[in-house]
């Protein structure tokens, strides 16, 4: 067995003033275990900070010292482990005997799927890092939120079609949530330092 991945990627990356910050992304993934028809996976992504720190407003605030606003969207995919789900494949079968001459045979092993394709996760992302006193105390804030779908996953069949199950695209799942990451310098002083951190 083999199978082939290729992929393209294109990236622009967009500063002003170092305070405004936008990233652009475009993914292209085509795998040799999905049909000729849906081999390919396009997933896009976009990103956006304001280093509002750097602003005119906030100079005068001395115990900041890093105050950034983040959002982003974009997609990946996922492909399956298995090869050759797009056509069906045959396996070893039982011995027949015709005119007292034992015979191979062949049997049909899977079911031919050749509309699977990519499955594809969507998440957006909303956050803010922060940081005081030159630093001794940093973290972040974060809010995502992600769609999965087209989930690969293995069907049962019907016991009339012969095969136990099938990989298809079904379904989908959402995950949101609230991430908080903290971390602070204890003490740094003569070549001694220890941080503590909490998410």
């Amino acid at each position: 067995q083999e199978n082939k991945l290729v992929s393209f990627l294109g990236r622009v990356n967009y500063s002003f003033n170092s305070k405004y910050l936008l990233t652009l992304s475009m993914r292209a993934d085509g795998s040799a275990r999905f049909g000729p028809n849906k081999r390919f996976g396009y997933f896009p992504s976009a990103a956006l900070a304001w280093r509002i720190q750097d602003e005119a407003f906030l100079k005068n605030v001395n115990f900041l010292s890093e105050l950034k606003l983040r959002a982003s969207y974009g997609a990946t995919g996922n492909q399956p482990t298995i090869n050759y789900l797009y056509f069906s494949t045959f396996s070893a079968g039982r011995n027949a005997v015709f005119n007292g001459n034992r015979y191979s045979s062949l049997q049909p092993s899977r079911s031919a799927n050749p509309d699977l394709q990519w499955e594809s996760a969507v998440q957006a992302d909303l956050g803010v890092d922060f940081g005081f006193f030159n630093g001794r105390l940093t973290g972040s804030i974060d809010y995502y939120n992600r769609k999965t779908s087209n989930l690969l996953y293995d069907i049962p069949q019907p016991a009339s079609t012969g095969f136990g199950s099938r990989i298809e695209n079904v379904g989908s799942m959402r995950n949101t949530g609230v991430e908080l990451a903290l971390k602070g310098i204890l003490t740094d002083k003569n070549g001694f330092r220890v941080d503590a951190g909490f998410s």
